[in-house]
């Protein structure tokens, strides 16, 4: 049964390494993420290492203690903080909206594209970085035949050399 989930990465993780894994799973080509970031997990668990003094030489009981103290508070405090954190989103998207919409929409006409070209490339993106994992046979033999020519030179030049000192 299809569950209708997709994974995905928090923005921050983006540019660092395979660029595979960000054109399926970065927030800015998941249909419908909006500006969400993500990065509500690398956040907590960065606050959460602040305790690491404290609990480092504490029993286990200790430990779990203080752990559940902490993200208690962290959830009672976010709860508190989350109509604020609406409202702001909201007033930032309706701000995106009304400013960039237009520009958008007049560089799609300006270029003469439109939604599915974008799509498109997309697809043309993934399709082309799958198929880098396998380098094309020209590029191996044309890598191999430079590697020969070099070969070539350098024993050309020991052979030079040892006539030359001979």
């Amino acid at each position: 049964m299809d569950k209708q989930s997709h994974l995905c990465v928090d923005a921050f993780h983006g540019y660092t390494h395979n660029h595979i894994c960000q054109s399926m799973h970065h927030p800015l080509v998941i249909e419908g993420a909006g500006l969400e970031d993500f990065g509500t997990s690398e956040c907590i668990f960065s606050t959460s290492n602040a305790l690491a003094p404290v609990i480092h030489h504490a029993s286990a009981y200790f430990h779990h203690s203080f752990l559940g103290l902490f993200f208690k508070q962290w959830n009672k405090y976010k709860y508190a903080n989350l109509s604020t954190m609406i409202l702001n989103n909201y007033h930032q998207a309706q701000h995106i909206i009304s400013t960039e919409s237009l520009t958008l929409v007049e560089a799609k006409v300006s270029l003469g594209i439109g939604d599915e070209d974008l799509d498109k490339w997309h697809q043309e993106e993934l399709k082309y970085l799958n198929n880098l994992s396998q380098e094309p046979e020209s590029d191996v033999l044309a890598g191999t035949y430079i590697e020969l020519l070099q070969e070539l030179w350098d024993a050309e030049q020991v052979t030079f050399i040892m006539c030359y000192l001979s």
